[in-house]
C-alpha cells in the first residue's frame, strides 16, 4: 500500500494517548491505539519513502470542551473558569 505512494501522513491524536484519565477511559484507549498504529505505520513508511507522524496537541478549546467544563462546574464547587486549570490534559493555552 505505502510502496505505491510517497509523501506524508499526519495523524492528530488526543492527548489522552499519553495522559490517561479515569473519566475518559474509552477515549484514552482509542487515542493510545491510534498513537500505537501511527508508530507502527511509521516503521513501514520509512522503507517506502512515506513519512508518518503523530501530533498530540493537548487540550484545545472547542465547543465540546467548553460544554464538558460547564457540566463539571455545575456538578462541583468550581466555576467554569477554574475547570480548565484542573483538567488532566491541560495545555498552556487553556490554563
Amino acid at each position: 500500500m505505502l510502496s505505491s505512494a510517497q509523501g506524508h501522513v499526519v495523524n492528530i491524536i488526543g492527548g489522552a494517548a499519553r495522559t490517561p484519565d479515569a473519566s475518559f477511559l474509552i477515549g484514552g484507549s482509542v487515542n493510545a491505539a491510534m498513537h500505537n498504529f501511527t508508530k507502527g505505520l511509521s516503521g513501514l513508511g520509512k522503507k517506502d519513502g512515506v513519512n508518518v507522524k503523530a501530533i498530540l496537541p493537548g487540550l484545545t478549546e472547542t465547543g465540546r470542551v467548553k460544554q464538558i467544563f460547564e457540566q463539571r462546574a455545575a456538578s462541583s464547587s468550581k466555576s467554569v473558569d477554574e475547570e480548565p486549570k484542573s483538567a488532566p490534559h491541560k495545555s498552556p493555552a487553556m490554563a
